[in-house]
């Protein structure tokens, strides 16, 4: 794993600094893991674009979530969806005419590292996480934003990672033939295991 100064990193994301620097001091307060694609841009190349749609947050226990939904309303964030089973939360903030920055509490699972966070995630173009002041990701990861390749890490939602491709092949992002493979196979491989195909779409 990598790991680099996020100072380094989130000066290249194209997004409001002001902005961006109230959610990193509320994860910062509660200790809280921004995970996932808002932290992409801090890899691509100079021609790419990455337009940051949401930041999403991951939590070690509930009482550290709700901490972080408490820093949230102090910035008038405004809660704009609960799921029924209360794994997702969320908050929404204006700051300019239909322009809207969304940020999600995700507490599908809690994780007792940004590691073990960001180790579930499936495609490796979203395998990147801070943590107090530091970056983590991998090099496969780097490697499929600059190439802009749909590439596997994790698949434990199939429905839900074929959805993505739908949504990174729009970007932009190729799906070459061994990606596809290696999909179908770790798939297979899932049922040659024993293991129950998921098929629940995750609420990210």
């Amino acid at each position: 794993m990598l790991k680099f100064k996020a100072s380094r990193i989130l000066c290249r994301i194209d997004f409001p600094w002001k902005n961006l620097k109230d959610i990193i001091d509320a994860v910062d307060t509660t200790k809280a893991y921004l995970a996932g694609g808002a932290l992409r841009g801090g890899f691509t190349k100079k021609d790419q674009k990455d337009v940051v749609k949401d930041f999403d947050i991951f939590f070690k226990d509930e009482k550290q979530c709700i901490n972080f939904e408490e820093q949230l309303l102090k910035l008038k964030y405004k809660e704009i969806f609960r799921c029924p089973e209360n794994k997702l939360v969320t908050y929404s903030l204006p700051i300019d005419e239909d322009v809207f920055i969304k940020v999600q509490c995700i507490k599908e699972f809690y994780y007792t590292s940004i590691q073990e966070c960001i180790n579930t995630f499936d495609i490796f173009a979203c395998v990147l996480g801070y943590y107090q002041g530091y970056v983590y990701t991998y090099r496969d990861a780097i490697r499929a934003i600059r190439r802009q390749r749909i590439t596997f890490n994790e698949v434990m939602f199939p429905a839900a990672t074929l959805g993505r491709i739908i949504k990174y092949s729009k970007k932009g992002y190729s799906f070459l033939p061994n990606a596809k493979q290696d999909f179908v196979q770790r798939i297979y491989d899932r049922g040659v295991n024993g293991e129950e195909l998921n098929t629940r779409v995750y609420i990210d």
